[in-house]
């Protein structure tokens, strides 16, 4: 994986972190390139970017370390010229954990810069098949070639339904261009709520489709950073490089005596919830099924929304093998 940012951009990073630092009187240390990825899997090799502000005073030497709590993984001895890509072996996990790593730049045994890294096993549903068995989860996704292929690769089982009032479990989960903006499936969504279903909306979205609600719904419109605090190794900012994190934004506008959502490139929020006493719909902007090869942070998202808490909690393992 390679990192490209353009010169007027790095200049404007650099400029911000002296800028920032002037302030005390000292040269900004090394950061992590903005944008950058922490969340990796495990037993694959990474490669971590590092970046400089003008003025800092590099030592003749630095030492990469990778630590698991006081327990250090591995290090390595590398010359200080930035920008500094390190290529980072990760350590294998057990089947369905993710631990919480720390890699640091040390100058003589003390942290120049100590960046988090989220590191997940391949198999993020191992433990979780019984629980999402029991969630019936059912799958439309008219034209969308993707839908079925990325969740049996997640190990996410699931029933093909033609029509939405097929779905008789837990959650449906849409997909599909125009979809949420076909006559007559609002009706239909909104009889699944009621009923106790829940409906996950994915990429690809387009058109306008009614803001379903009433005096019992509450509405959600989020920033990218609503994600960052339902689990800090969700890393939504640098899925991959390949494409866009977020595909489709929605934008809240008036809809015949109401009111509805635009889905475009160029909406306002990536991330949409309209929460009834009974079930959630939302329209999830992140495009999860063209990055979860990539980064694990994107099926971590779909498995943290269809699988209640309790049994989706990935607590940071105690040890590594």
């Amino acid at each position: 994986m390679k990192v490209t940012i353009s010169t007027a951009l790095s200049t404007c990073i650099l400029a911000a972190m002296t800028a920032l630092w002037a302030t005390t009187g000292k040269a900004a240390p090394p950061a992590l390139v903005p944008g950058e990825r922490h969340a990796f899997f495990a037993h694959q090799p990474a490669i971590l970017h590092f970046t400089r502000a003008p003025g800092w005073q590099a030592p003749a030497s630095l030492t990469a370390v990778l630590r698991f709590g006081h327990r250090t993984l591995w290090q390595q001895s590398c010359q200080p010229d930035f920008p500094l890509d390190l290529d980072v072996p990760m350590p294998a996990l057990k089947p369905g954990l993710i631990a919480d790593l720390e890699l640091s730049l040390n100058d003589n045994g003390q942290p120049v810069v100590a960046v988090p890294v989220h590191l997940f096993d391949a198999k993020l549903s191992e433990g979780l098949t019984s629980a999402m068995l029991k969630l019936d989860i059912g799958l439309l996704a008219p034209g969308d070639d993707r839908a079925g292929p990325a969740l049996e690769a997640l190990g996410i089982p699931f029933t093909r339904v033609a029509n939405v009032t097929d779905c008789k479990g837990a959650w449906l989960i849409c997909s599909g261009g125009e979809l949420a903006t076909t006559p007559g499936v609002a009706d239909e969504w909104w009889g699944l709520l009621q009923g106790g279903t829940s409906i996950l909306v994915l990429p690809p979205i387009a058109g306008t489709a009614p803001l379903l609600q009433d005096a019992n719904t509450q509405l959600l419109a989020a920033p990218p950073r609503h994600l960052r605090q339902l689990d800090k190794r969700l890393d939504v900012d640098a899925w991959t490089t390949a494409a866009p994190t977020i595909a489709v934004r929605a934008s809240i506008v008036p809809l015949g005596d109401g009111a509805g959502l635009a889905f475009s490139t160029d909406g306002t929020w990536p991330w949409i919830e309209l929460k009834t006493p009974t079930a959630r719909l939302i329209y999830c902007g992140y495009d999860i099924f063209a990055h979860y090869q990539e980064n694990p942070s994107a099926g971590w998202l779909l498995m943290n929304l269809l699988v209640p808490r309790d049994a989706a909690a990935r607590r940071p393992v105690s040890s590594l093998p």
